[in-house]
């Protein structure tokens, strides 16, 4: 079985389009609809998690976001609350079969 993340996403609408913020890793990403800027975040998400993994990089893998994004995303106004699933290709990986951040986070507060 692949491991499975699951990540807090934030989606919003700014002038640009539609901001995608994944809040474990504070990577951003803007396109012209709500379902674009989840799919380019899957992609940047994915590109991420490969990069470090290749690199032996997993110290800077998770990089949390600002105190206001994650406020934004529990308060729910004016954006869309979202938790993608992410299917890891890699065989080696070092993760659990599934990991759920968010419950990980609010356990450690």
């Amino acid at each position: 079985m692949k491991p499975i993340l699951h990540l807090d996403v934030l989606i919003r609408q700014t002038d640009e389009g539609y901001e995608a913020h994944c809040l474990q890793f504070d990577l951003v990403e803007v396109a012209p609809t709500p379902e674009e800027a989840e799919q380019a975040m899957r992609n940047v998400i994915t590109a991420h998690i490969t990069y470090s993994l290749a690199h032996d990089n997993g110290e800077h893998l998770f990089q949390v976001a600002p105190l206001e994004a994650w406020n934004a995303f529990f308060s729910g106004h004016s954006s869309k609350r979202d938790t993608l699933e992410i299917r890891l290709e890699q065989a080696a990986s070092p993760f659990p079969t599934t990991i759920d951040l968010q419950e990980t986070f609010l356990e450690a507060a």
